[in-house]
């Protein structure tokens, strides 16, 4: 009866593991090939990037969903740099980026439309967070000559973008307050002070801890994501420290703007906010995350503009405006760039056109 049992036993252990390594190889692309960024199986033209934690790969088309994505030799979802113009950056995430749209149908290349003499280039890149905004900006900014720097924040999940070391199983770059530095006022933590962030991890490795469990199709499942954290010793920001280290990288791209004699602007993209009185089942979630950075933007004194209010104000039902209740269709991309190109219009933060 025992040798039966243990004859069982190490037939069923052989079958997992053949199942596993079955499943490694079947999937051992997915993640190193050209594609390092992947998300809900979606893979997004991403290399690795030992400063930024990944970016998008250079001189790169290809098509996705009968969706063309084209990238110029800077990485840029933009035609190649003309070095000659004055440049408006569009700086963000996957909504920045335009991802699900064409690359005529992106908010960057509306702007392209309206703005006379500039070269909008967009820089979003899937997946960024608010420490990788600006440290994005910091890379490419001496190489280029922004009139006016545009920073998209995806209200939906910027804020948990930036309070982890992990995004989505890939190490990224985390702010930390240096205590050393940290300026205290009147026996008060100054929420604006943007030289009291400390930056953890300056040079990542491609093969760190957290890298090489979601390199394995097996460890990246969330079975083990509590057990990947403890291993690779992750680490997240409290709310407190949170808070005032998105206040410090706010003001640290707008110290950065500054030197190079730059406007500035953010542009707060909302999530598809889903009425609970009609069946929705996100509405109190994505609210709070609207109202988050409402708050943080009312509190700092940096020029901003809430698309929230404008989808609020129009006629057009929602669902036109999104293609996944998170990022924007041709039609919201559009209307998120006459928003913004009103703004900049009215407040004449810079030249509509440069001749």
């Amino acid at each position: 009866m025992k040798k039966e049992f243990l004859l069982l036993f190490v037939s069923l252990f052989l079958s997992v593991v053949f199942a596993i390594f079955s499943l490694e190889f079947y999937f051992r692309n997915d993640f190193w090939s050209g594609n390092f960024f992947t998300h809900n199986g979606r893979n997004h033209n991403t290399k690795f990037d030992s400063k930024l934690g990944w970016s998008n790969i250079p001189k790169m088309s290809y098509v996705e969903d009968d969706i063309s994505y084209t990238f110029n030799s800077s990485g840029f979802r933009s035609k190649e740099v003309d070095y000659s113009k004055k440049h408006v950056l569009i700086i963000g995430d996957s909504i920045a980026l335009g991802y699900g749209v064409q690359d005529g149908e992106t908010l960057s290349q509306y702007l392209s439309d309206s703005f006379k003499g500039y070269q909008v280039l967009n820089m979003g890149v899937v997946g960024y967070g608010i420490d990788q905004y600006y440290l994005n900006l910091k890379k490419h900014i001496d190489k280029l000559n922004p009139a006016l720097i545009v920073i998209i924040i995806c209200m939906a999940n910027d804020k948990e973008g930036t309070a982890s070391d992990v995004r989505h199983g890939k190490s990224k770059p985390l702010f930390v307050i240096d205590k050393a530095k940290l300026d205290v006022r009147l026996g008060k933590e100054s929420q604006s002070d943007s030289d009291n962030l400390l930056l953890t991890n300056s040079n990542i490795s491609e093969n760190s801890c957290t890298n090489v469990f979601t390199k394995s199709w097996t460890l990246r499942q969330p079975f083990f994501q509590s057990f990947r954290n403890k291993i690779c010793k992750t680490k997240t920001l409290n709310e407190l420290d949170l808070d005032h280290i998105i206040f410090s990288l706010l003001h640290k791209i707008d110290r950065l703007a500054k030197e190079k004699k730059s406007k500035l602007l953010f542009a707060l993209s909302p999530p598809e906010i889903f009425d609970v009185q009609k069946g929705g089942n996100m509405g109190k979630s994505d609210l709070r995350h609207i109202t988050y950075f409402q708050k943080v933007f009312k509190n700092i004194s940096l020029p901003y503009i809430d698309f929230y209010k404008t989808i609020k104000s129009q006629k057009t039902k929602n669902k036109d405006l999104y293609i996944d209740g998170l990022h924007f269709s041709s039609l919201g991309n559009e209307l998120f760039a006459n928003t913004i190109y009103a703004y900049i219009k009215n407040s004449r933060l810079i030249p509509m056109s440069t001749s």
